[in-house]
């Protein structure tokens, strides 16, 4: 029998809308192990000590305050030597300028892309590193159905997105940032 391989999400518990990823997550991945995490300084004892295939970050859209600006940094550099390892961080869509976001919240989705992409132009694979972007307003859906797929962004579509590209039929896509907003994105120039 085959070892379940792992994935290292943190944190353990994702606050709503998305509070269910998880669980999705596992439903669609039947054959690895969901390994949750909450100590972000503890990062470099779970990559030695769990070996996990990939590491799932998950940025609270509704609340910065859950990852600082440097930490973001230091996290993905620590990510950056083990090169084997695929990295996905699910952010918000709000530095695309598309709600009325704060500095804090907007500078926390740009700094994820750049250090994704940025890691992404010095690894190899197997390792791979992808952003995934939803609504900002995801945590207050009044303002998120705007885009062509005027319906919120759901739990299984993130799940369903995550699967795609942690699992082997998305294993030659890298650097890459995954709108997961219902198209919300094509409003802005900063994707054109």
């Amino acid at each position: 029998m085959t070892a379940a391989r792992t994935i290292a999400v943190w944190p353990s518990e994702v606050t709503a809308p998305f509070d269910d990823l998880y669980d999705a997550l596992d439903s669609l991945l039947p054959e690895h192990h969901l390994d949750a995490f909450d100590d972000l300084d503890g990062l470099p004892d779970v990559l030695s000590e769990r070996s996990p295939e990939a590491v799932v970050l998950v940025i609270d859209p509704g609340s910065v305050t859950s990852i600082g600006d440097r930490t973001i940094a230091t996290v993905l550099a620590t990510l950056g030597d083990h090169p084997d390892v695929s990295i996905a961080v699910i952010a918000g869509d709000g530095y695309l300028g598309t709600d009325g976001v704060t500095d804090a919240s907007c500078l926390l989705g740009a700094m994820a892309v750049s250090g994704v992409r940025s890691l992404a132009l010095r690894r190899h694979r197997p390792g791979r590193s992808n952003v995934f972007c939803v609504p900002q307003s995801a945590y207050d859906t009044s303002t998120s159905l705007r885009g062509p797929i005027a319906q919120p962004t759901e739990t299984v579509d993130v799940a369903n997105a995550l699967a795609f590209l942690l699992d082997e039929t998305g294993r030659y896509v890298s650097g890459d940032v995954l709108y997961v907003n219902g198209g919300r994105h094509l409003f802005s120039s900063h994707t054109a």
